[in-house]
């Protein structure tokens, strides 16, 4: 079979968006699985502003280059894969099958809508599940099946076990973040998951200070806090900061890869593989996670402090699991699009 051309819709955003990111990869992967890529900018960012599309920027990182397409492209793809919502005028005059990428959380997307009556976000998958041309509804945490079965038309589901991760840009080899000598510990502990609508950093950072309190030595830094910083967690740094806890604080950081290579380990809050623990692992660093994650070298209830400490210091005689190459992703890919093109 021909390589098919696959399209991508998305949100272009290279270093600001978690949602492009994970597109990029696809698309990464399509390419190396053997089929032509294209990305199509809807203009709609992550925080629901808008921009006219962008056509002709070109993302050129980790040895595969992104140009974005005008939508017409559209009209000429095997396979179209929506990763977020464009005018539905766009999809009129072309009739290519419709993979949809469920990169939204299940509880997330329930609050978000909850909260925001005029908005539809767990509903919005189930209502375009239903749609005749998307033949496959994806998503990429087998944790989340029975909350998006509840929602998306029977037989559709289509579940990875991991994200994409692209193992080149994210790998053991390469610059390291340079820790200043007043933030470095003797054992360094990152934290970098943004907060979000179905979780914080609340568990994590009390976790943080009982740890650092029983083991001396021990630093945190953290990457992508709130700009400004949260009163309450800026308090609760502070307090961190007062028993000599505290390294690094910052927002948003674009080299996450050099983040994390140089610190000893990650404390994250999921039971699902996130992006960032994907990045992390593949980066080579020691991963800590809710009880339940399949990758993590350690898994831990994060609602009870006293658990870290252990965990800390077992660190080292454990392993993270296997990763997945970007390879092996494209090419469960490349089988789906070829079902969807003869449905």
């Amino acid at each position: 079979m021909k390589p098919l051309k696959i399209a991508h819709v998305t949100t272009y955003g290279p270093n600001q968006s978690g949602l492009y990111e994970a597109s990029r990869n696809m698309m990464k992967a399509d390419f190396l699985a053997g089929n032509i890529p294209y990305a199509v900018d809807t203009g709609i960012k992550s925080d629901a502003t808008y921009h006219e599309p962008k056509v002709g920027a070109v993302d050129n990182r980790g040895e595969f280059s992104i140009e974005t397409q005008n939508k017409d492209i559209l009209n000429n793809v095997d396979v179209i894969v929506m990763h977020t919502y464009c005018p539905e005028a766009w999809l009129v005059k072309n009739q290519a099958p419709i993979v949809w990428i469920m990169h939204g959380r299940p509880a997330a997307a329930f609050r978000q809508e909850v909260e925001h009556e005029d908005m539809t976000a767990y509903t919005a998958y189930g209502n375009v599940s239903h749609w005749p041309r998307v033949k496959k509804m994806i998503h990429f945490w087998p944790e989340y099946e029975p909350y998006w079965d509840l929602m998306i038309e029977q037989g559709k589901q289509e579940i990875f076990e991991y994200p994409a991760i692209d193992e080149v840009r994210f790998s053991s080899e390469g610059d390291k973040w340079e820790i200043k000598p007043e933030n470095l510990g003797t054992i360094n502990g990152l934290i970098c998951d943004p907060r979000r609508d179905d979780i914080d950093r609340f568990d994590l950072i009390v976790g943080a200070y009982t740890a650092s309190k029983a083991m001396p030595g021990l630093k945190w830094h953290f990457f992508g806090l709130d700009t400004p910083i949260k009163k309450v967690e800026e308090r609760m740094l502070w307090e961190l900061q007062r028993i000599g806890g505290l390294g690094t604080y910052l927002g948003r950081v674009h080299t996450m890869e050099r983040v994390y290579r140089a610190f000893d380990f990650l404390y994250t809050p999921h039971r699902i593989i996130t992006q960032i623990v994907g990045e992390a692992v593949a980066c080579g660093i020691k991963v800590i996670a809710q009880n339940g994650n399949k990758l993590a070298a350690q898994t831990i209830d994060v609602t009870n402090p006293g658990e870290l400490i252990q965990a800390i210091a077992s660190i080292k005689m454990r392993e993270n699991g296997k990763l997945p190459t970007l390879l092996e992703f494209g090419e469960k890919m490349d089988q789906i699009y070829k079902k969807v093109v003869l449905m």
